[in-house]
């Protein structure tokens, strides 16, 4: 992004997916806002937030509150513009981070397991002893609407808040085209290979006691209780008993992912 990107409408872009692809791309230059008589330029170092001017805004983290609240205005980067005396020093994340903080929090991008997608942005935070327990739940795959829900509104706030900056990513696991077959070595549980289980527990995050099947043309969602076992490749081992609860039989492909 360039001088030939001027006249640029805030209200369609992202004022956030703007800072962080200038500061990804290790830019430096002016990124100038203008609503009527109000001006609001933030002075960027290799992709770090150095320095800020709020003529007619506030002079801080309220600035960019105010235009996340209100997406109003045109900007303009003006690559390698000489910065004035650098009085910030702060990544794009910590900088927008601040600026969430003042409005209200965004909601849970989803419901389900998260993943913190870089301990090096998340390390520029300035985070509380409580918000880093949060994000310990995080890594450990626990529900992110649990964790909002067991906790007060502070960690609801936090994980929408780094939802908003793409800190936390959802959790997704494959699905795996099994063929059913009979076998007790489980017991009264599901088999699947170890290095499915495997696969499924490190995107996960936590243990895995149960998966859902479905035949592979549709059908019915079964929930079993599942294990792992040695040797067992690319089939379902089902013990009697389910075979004969869920109506699957022998031979059949279906579709299995974990709960």
């Amino acid at each position: 992004m360039s001088q030939a990107s001027s006249g640029n409408s805030l209200e369609t872009f992202d004022f956030i997916e703007l800072l962080a692809m200038l500061a990804r791309g290790g830019k430096t230059g002016a990124l100038r806002v203008e609503r009527g008589t109000q001006v609001f330029t933030l002075w960027l170092s290799a992709g770090r937030v150095r320095h800020m001017d709020g003529a007619g805004l506030a002079t801080d983290a309220r600035a960019l509150a105010d235009l996340l609240e209100d997406p109003r205005g045109r900007f303009q980067f003006e690559e390698n513009e000489t910065a004035p005396p650098p009085t910030l020093d702060l990544s794009h994340d910590a900088f927008a981070y601040e600026a969430l903080k003042l409005l209200p929090p965004p909601p849970l991008k989803f419901p389900g397991a998260g993943r913190l997608e870089s301990p090096e942005r998340l390390a520029e935070l300035s985070l509380n002893l409580y918000e880093q327990e949060v994000l310990r739940g995080v890594a450990e795959g626990k529900l992110l609407s649990e964790l909002a829900a067991a906790r007060d509104p502070q960690a609801a706030a936090l994980l929408g808040r780094l939802g908003r900056l793409r800190l936390i990513g959802e959790r997704r696991t494959r699905v795996a085209r099994l063929l059913v077959q009979v076998s007790r070595r489980g017991g009264a549980a599901a088999v699947v290979d170890e290095s499915i289980y495997r696969r499924w527990r490190e995107a996960v995050g936590s243990r895995i006691e149960q998966v859902q099947v479905r035949g592979e043309r549709g059908g019915k969602v079964h929930v079993l209780p599942v294990v792992s076992g040695v040797q067992v490749g690319t089939v379902l081992e089902l013990p009697p008993e389910l075979l004969i609860q869920t109506g699957l039989r022998g031979g059949d492909a279906v579709l299995v992912r974990p709960m």
